[in-house]
C-alpha cells in the first residue's frame, strides 16, 4: 500500500492562522464609531483621536484636570446609529446623538469660577474644584438631542473618521473649540 501524499495539517493551521490574523486588522467602518463613542462614554475623550484621519490622540487630549467636568458631562452621551451609506472606499452614518446641554454646563462654570474668585478662592484647589462641581449639578443639566453626519474613510486597512472637527464639535455641543481655548487660558496661568 502506497502512502498519499497530503499536505501536512501543521501547514493548513498556519494558513489558516495567517488568514485569520490579516482578517482581524481590517476595521469595520460601524465598529470604529461604536468604539469611539464607546471611549467618550468611559470617559476617554483624549484616545478617541485615533478613530480619525489627520488627528491623533495629542490632538484630542483636550480634557485634564481642569476639564474633568466635561469628562464628566461627556460619560453621559448617548447615542443610535440611525443608518449607513457605504460606496466603495467612503461611509456616510447618520447617527442620533443625547448629550447634556455643554453651553448650559459652561455658563454655569464660568459663573461659578468669576463667584469663585471674586470671593477670593483658590480656583486651581481641589477644595474648589469639588465645589464646582457640586455646584454644577450634572445631573441636573439638560439633556440636547441632535442628528449627525459622522463621515468614514478607508486609511489603508483601517476604517477611520474623515469629518473630525465636525465629529468633535458635534459631540462636545459645539463646545470642541471653547474646550480648547479654556485648555490652552489655563496653560498659560
Amino acid at each position: 500500500m502506497k502512502k498519499r501524499k497530503s499536505m501536512p495539517i501543521f501547514v493548513i493551521l498556519l494558513i489558516l492562522a495567517f488568514t485569520i490574523t490579516g482578517c482581524r486588522n481590517k476595521s469595520n467602518s460601524k465598529d470604529v464609531v461604536i468604539e469611539c463613542f464607546n471611549k467618550i462614554q468611559q470617559g476617554d475623550f483624549n484616545e478617541i483621536g485615533e478613530y480619525m484621519v489627520d488627528f491623533s490622540q495629542e490632538d484630542t487630549n483636550i480634557i485634564d484636570d481642569r476639564n474633568e467636568i466635561f469628562n464628566e458631562a461627556l460619560k453621559k452621551l448617548e447615542y443610535d446609529i440611525l443608518d449607513t451609506t457605504q460606496e466603495r472606499e467612503s461611509v456616510e452614518m447618520n447617527v442620533s446623538i443625547t448629550i447634556p446641554n455643554m453651553l448650559e454646563l459652561n455658563s454655569r462654570m464660568m459663573r461659578l469660577s468669576v463667584e469663585g474668585i471674586i470671593a477670593g478662592n483658590d480656583i486651581e484647589s481641589e477644595e474648589f474644584k469639588q465645589k464646582l462641581k457640586e455646584g454644577i449639578g450634572l445631573d441636573s443639566l439638560d439633556m440636547v438631542s441632535s442628528e449627525i453626519k459622522v463621515n468614514l474613510k478607508k486609511v489603508g486597512d483601517k476604517w477611520l473618521i474623515a469629518n473630525g472637527e465636525e465629529f468633535l464639535d458635534a459631540v462636545t455641543g459645539n463646545m470642541f473649540e471653547n474646550i480648547k481655548d479654556h485648555q490652552n487660558l489655563g496653560a498659560r496661568h
